[in-house]
């Protein structure tokens, strides 16, 4: 189901994306409590949970291209959780859009290699489509 502000699956995905990498990268860095409780989890299961949203998330995002989109999410989610989590070390308070706008900024290597691939996955496509149905006019003809 699409509308003009994208599918739901993108809202979604959006939704993995944020809880899974900036909440819990504020989180680690002091500035947000999830669900009334500290998480105090060690850095790797953070980061195991970054690159799984990150991962599940892309995917959506993804569309039709969803292993590009799972690809780079796996790129995504711990660039994110770092950039998000270091920022807000050195921040006594973080507004929303600062943790919006870093995060992206932190996104940024996951949605550069989503494109390549994407870009790489169309080519490979429009190959495949040139020489389907369609004789080479260089072939020789029997």
């Amino acid at each position: 189901m699409q509308n003009e502000k994208g599918t739901i699956g993108e809202g979604i995905g959006i939704g993995i994306l944020v809880l899974a990498i900036g909440m819990p990268a504020k989180e680690r860095a002091g500035f947000l409590v999830l669900l009334g409780t500290e998480l105090n989890w060690s850095l790797p299961l953070y980061l195991a949970v970054a690159t799984l949203g990150g991962a599940v998330g892309g995917a959506l995002l993804g569309g039709r291209h969803y292993v590009a989109g799972f690809i780079g999410g796996v790129l995504a989610g711990p660039c994110s959780f770092f950039t998000v989590y270091y920022y807000c070390l050195q921040c006594e308070r973080v507004y929303s859009i600062e943790g919006i706008i870093v995060q992206l900024v932190g996104s940024l290597p996951g949605f550069a290699l989503f494109y390549l691939l994407k870009r790489e996955e169309a080519s490979d496509n429009s190959a495949d489509e040139e020489f389907v149905g369609s004789p080479r006019v260089d072939a020789p003809r029997f």
